[in-house]
């Protein structure tokens, strides 16, 4: 028969080894709860990154989308300028004066945003909501135009030589 005597704070098991200093289990749990730690630091760490990454593309999709629209509108104004331009010239012959009226077809929104358009003599500037990003397109016109600024959307470009002769962008 074993001796099975207890001394001091040592416990043993029914076949006689001793439980104290038995790290086999802790030695498991400890290492599994690091694992997890690790992983949920590693984890984090790349979901910050991503989302840094991901504002950044926003802002590069919206600058290139405002900067399409930009020309998009700088043409149709050119288009209208050609056509008051072409009907002033036959103004003395037909005697009456020139109309020209170009729809541009833009969407209200860029990558989920909405935008304005600042509309001056020379240039267009597109400007996002958020993120607040601006784009400046040049606009090249021998037409006068009304400075203006309207919302991004179907957009109106006109001009009636029985006015004030100048180029006016007005939002559909």
């Amino acid at each position: 028969m074993r001796d099975e005597r207890r001394t001091g704070d040592e416990s043993r098991t029914h076949d006689g080894t001793r439980l104290r200093g038995d790290d086999r289990a802790v030695s498991f749990s400890v290492g599994y709860a690091l694992n997890l730690a690790v992983a949920a630091i590693v984890l984090a760490g790349l979901l910050v990154a991503a989302g840094g990454v991901v504002e950044t593309q926003r802002e590069t999709v919206v600058r290139e989308e405002l900067d399409v629209l930009g020309h998009q509108l700088a043409v149709g104004t050119m288009e209208t300028d050609r056509l008051a331009r072409v009907g002033t010239s036959d103004e003395d012959e037909t005697g009456e004066s020139p109309r020209a009226d170009v729809r541009v077809s833009l969407p209200s929104t860029v990558a989920g945003t909405g935008y304005s358009i600042t509309v001056r003599a020379d240039e267009l500037e597109l400007e996002a909501d958020d993120p607040a990003v601006s784009v400046t397109v040049p606009l090249v016109v021998e037409t006068d135009v009304t400075e203006t600024t309207v919302r991004g959307g179907p957009l109106d470009v006109e001009y009636d030589g029985s006015g004030d002769g100048s180029l006016v962008v007005s939002e559909s």
